[in-house]
C-alpha cells in the first residue's frame, strides 16, 4: 500500500471527525471496537522538501520512520533521491536524514520513502502490565545530557546562568517561547560576553515560514529553526496543540512543586482542583482554581476526578458515547454569551491558589 503525507494526515483527520457522528453510529461503533493484534499492514510515506528560494548553501534534517515497537510498529527502512549531499545519522535516538545543497543549486530537493509495517494491538489499562527492563545502551540514551540546551523550561536567566557555571562548551542551546527575537539577542551577548562564542542558538515554538522570515529579516541572532506542527500538518487537516506539565512531584523525602516563569510559559505550581459554581436552574456561573484538597462550597462541583492513580485505573472504563453526552451538556451548561461566535464573553475564572 502506497499513500502520500497529506492522505495519511486526512485519515487521522477522517477518525478525529467520528466524535461528530450520529449518537446510532457512535453507539453501533462502541459495540464493534475490539482492537485485537491481527495481521501486518505495511505502507509508503513519501516526503518531498524543495526549497522554492534558496539564498546561499542549504542544509536540512529531515526525520525518518525510525520506531520501533515490535509488537505493533516497526520501521522498513527508508530510501531518497536529492540533487544535495545526503546522509542518515542518529541524533538523540532519532532517525535524521541530514542533506547539504551547494550555493549554486537553483532548485534544492530531496524526496524520501519511507516504509513502515503496524497492525493493531489492544491495551488494558484495567490491569497492570509488563515492562521490560531498560537495557545499559537505553539507559544512558535517556539519561544523558541533549546537544541543545532548553534555556526557557523554566527560567531563561537562570538557565543561562548555569551554564556559565559548567566551564565547559556547550554546543547550543533552545528558546521555544516568548519573543523570540528579543529573548535570542539576550541570550547570543550573554553567551558572547562569557566565552561561548561558538554556541548556537535554536528557537521552535509554533514557527511557520511567515514567522522565520521575520526573524530572519529583524536580524534575529537565530542559527536554526524548529519547525514541527506547521511541517506535519496541512492547512486542511489542522492539529489541536496541547501542552502538559508538571506541577507536583512526589519524592521519598518529600513533595517538590515546579513552577516555570518563562515567558508564555508560567504556571503556578502544586496539584489543583476546578470548582465550578451552579445557579439554581443549573447553569455554571464560574471557575474557582484551588489547591487539590480544598472543600467545595454547596452550590460547587469539582471539574477534575481522578482516572489512573499508580498506573492502576480507578475510574470504570465508559463508552464514547457517555462521554460524548457529557460533554454536550457541560456545554449546555454554559452561558450563551459565552457560547457564541461571534465576540464572546470570557467565562469567570478565579485563581485561589499561589504560585
Amino acid at each position: 500500500m502506497t499513500i502520500d503525507r497529506r492522505r495519511l494526515l486526512a485519515a487521522g483527520v477522517a477518525t478525529g471527525a467520528a466524535a461528530l457522528a450520529p449518537r446510532a453510529a457512535l453507539a453501533q461503533a462502541d459495540a464493534i471496537f475490539a482492537p485485537a493484534p491481527g495481521a501486518w499492514r505495511t505502507f509508503e510515506v513519501i516526503t518531498r522538501l524543495e526549497i522554492l528560494m534558496p539564498e546561499g548553501a542549504t542544509q536540512a534534517w529531515i526525520p525518518l520512520a525510525g520506531m520501533n515497537a515490535p509488537e505493533w510498529f516497526q520501521p522498513k527502512g527508508s530510501e531518497w533521491a536529492s540533487n544535495g549531499k545526503a546522509s542518515a545519522l542518529k541524533s538523540g535516538g532519532a532517525d535524521i536524514l541530514h542533506v547539504e545543497w551547494m550555493a549554486d543549486e537553483q532548485q534544492p530537493y530531496v524526496e524520501i520513502v519511507s516504509r513502515m509495517a503496524t497492525r493493531d494491538r489492544a491495551v488494558d489499562l484495567a490491569k497492570p502490565g509488563v515492562v521490560a527492563p531498560l537495557s545499559e545502551a537505553e539507559r544512558k540514551l535517556y539519561l544523558s545530557s541533549t546537544d541543545l540546551v532548553p534555556l526557557d523550561t523554566y527560567d531563561v536567566e537562570r538557565a543561562l546562568a548555569a551554564l556559565v557555571e559548567l566551564e565547559r562548551p556547550v554546543r547550543g542551546v533552545r528558546i521555544d517561547s516568548g519573543d523570540l527575537a528579543t529573548i535570542s539577542r539576550r541570550v547570543r551577548a550573554h553567551l558572547d560576553a562569557h566565552g561561548l562564542a561558538t554556541t548556537i542558538v535554536t528557537a521552535s515554538g509554533e514557527l511557520d515560514e511567515y514567522r522565520i522570515d521575520e526573524l530572519v529579516c529583524g536580524d534575529a541572532p537565530i542559527d536554526r529553526f524548529g519547525v514541527g506542527k506547521q511541517l506535519a500538518t496541512p492547512a486542511d487537516a489542522p492539529a489541536l496543540g496541547a501542552v502538559m506539565k508538571l506541577v507536583e512531584i512526589d519524592g521519598p523525602d518529600c513533595v517538590r512543586r515546579p513552577a516555570k516563569r518563562s515567558p508564555g510559559k508560567v504556571n503556578v505550581a502544586g496539584a489543583k482542583q476546578v470548582l465550578r459554581r451552579f445557579d439554581a436552574s443549573g447553569q455554571a456561573l464560574g471557575d474557582r482554581v484551588v489547591s487539590r484538597d480544598a472543600p467545595a462550597e454547596s452550590d460547587e462541583r469539582a471539574l477534575l476526578e481522578a482516572v489512573i492513580e499508580g498506573g492502576v485505573r480507578v475510574r470504570p472504563l465508559e463508552p464514547l458515547t457517555t462521554a460524548r453526552a457529557r460533554a454536550a451538556e457541560e456545554l449546555r451548561a454554559l452561558p450563551p454569551a459565552v457560547r457564541r461566535l461571534a465576540v464572546p464573553e470570557r467565562f469567570p475564572v478565579r485563581f485561589e491558589i499561589e504560585g
